[in-house]
Order: structure tokens, then sequence, then C-alpha cells
């Protein structure tokens, strides 16, 4: 296997890629830990239905997807901004640590990534953009990764945009000052494999969580972990 081009940017995928998940138990435990600190008359699935619907009204506007979340997830509740937003952040320094038991760390990850790292390669965690940083940095610390020096973290505090959406990559792209043919994305998923049609290089790591659709550009390249580590 070998590059067609320079490579100058690594983006990486993180759940899926650079770490296992569980991702239906992970998110519905997620929920009901919400569920339970926000005061609210809601059923769970009437709650789990707002908290996605809020999720969802991101990617809509140039506001950072954070505060386009809170916007919408705070209607029913009688709290400022200010309140909730403690309220979540201990829940993220807190109970949220509880739901690494839905995480198998691959021990591949750091040994990549380091490996990226003495390349000189420009490195970005480019996960999809939802949670914000305490929550992000804490799944990386799963994954062995945390304490690595990237160049950006993709956040819902530092971004307007969520994949598939290709102005999230081009956002990325900003933010590195890198053009989309000196990056490759790795990741398990059509919304990582999307980077293609900008012109990036692509390397899918098949995991659970690995769903294509009939228009997904095809991979440049299929493996493992110990694949790309060969590879770059």
């Amino acid at each position: 296997m070998k590059f067609k081009k320079e490579i100058k940017g690594i983006l990486f995928d993180l759940d899926g890629t650079l770490l296992d998940i569980d991702l239906n138990r992970f998110l519905l435990s997620y929920n009901k830990h919400l569920h339970e600190i926000f005061p609210n008359s809601m059923t769970l699935m009437e709650f789990i239905k707002h908290h996605s619907a809020s999720i969802n009204k991101t990617n809509k506007t140039k506001k950072r997807n954070f505060e386009v979340f809170m916007d919408e997830f705070l209607l029913p509740f009688n709290l400022t901004k200010d309140e909730a937003e403690s309220m979540l952040r201990n829940y993220y320094k807190n109970e949220y640590l509880e739901l690494k038991q839905f995480i198998n760390p691959r021990p591949e990850s750091r040994k990549v990534v380091q490996h990226v790292i003495s390349k000189n390669y420009k490195i970005v965690i480019a996960t999809d953009p939802v949670f914000i940083f305490d929550a992000i940095k804490t799944r990386m610390t799963w994954a062995g990764i945390d304490d690595l020096p990237f160049d950006l973290i993709t956040h819902a505090e530092n971004f307007s945009t969520r994949k598939p959406n290709l102005d999230y990559f081009r956002e990325i792209f900003s933010k590195i000052e890198l053009n989309p043919e000196d990056c490759f994305v790795i990741g398990d998923d059509h919304n990582d494999m999307v980077a293609k049609s900008l012109g990036c290089t692509t390397f899918l790591i098949q995991s659970l969580m690995t769903h294509l659709k009939e228009d997904t550009p095809k991979p440049d390249f299929v493996g493992n972990l110990r694949d790309l580590i060969k590879l770059l």
C-alpha cells in the first residue's frame, strides 16, 4: 500500500476507530444519567427524544454546536444556561466516568498516534463534535492518548458543523491550514469516508459501528490500526 500524494495532516475519528465502544448501551446509560440529573416530568423515552432533537438542531447555523444544543435542550427546564452548564460539566467529571464499562481500548491506538507524531504530520482528533471538550477528553483518556500533542480536537464548543456535513471537514482544514488533498482521514463509518469527495485520502477501519451507504465514496485503504502503522 502506498500513498499517491504527499500527506501532511492526519485526521483520526475516535469512537470505533481509536477505541471500541458499545454505542447503544453507552448512549442509553448516558441518557439515563441526564434524565436523572435534570429535573423534569418526562419519561425516559420522551427525554431521549427531546435530547436527540436538541442535538439535531446543531449543524444548521454559524453558532457553536454547544450553544445551539443548550438553547433547544433547556426549553422544558426551569434553569438558566449557567446553572445547566454547571450541572452538565459536573456530570462529566463524575457520573460520566461510569460509562467506561462500555469502552474497550485498543492497545495499538497509542502506538499509531505516537508514530504519526514522530513523522511530524499535523494531527487531529476528528470526532463528531456533539460532546463538550470534557467528555471527549475523558474518552481520549480511555483510549490512552489524552496526554499526546494534537494540533486540533473537534468538540461542541469549538465547532459549528458536524459529520457528515462536508463543511465540518472544511472547518478542520481551515483551522490546521492545509488543503483537503494534503490530508488523510481515518475512520470507521460513512461519516468519515465522505471526506474523500473533497480530495482527501481515506482509510476505513471496520468496527461494529461501521455503516456505509450506496453513495459512500470508496475508501482508498481498508484495514486495521496495525496496517495503518505499516502504511505510515
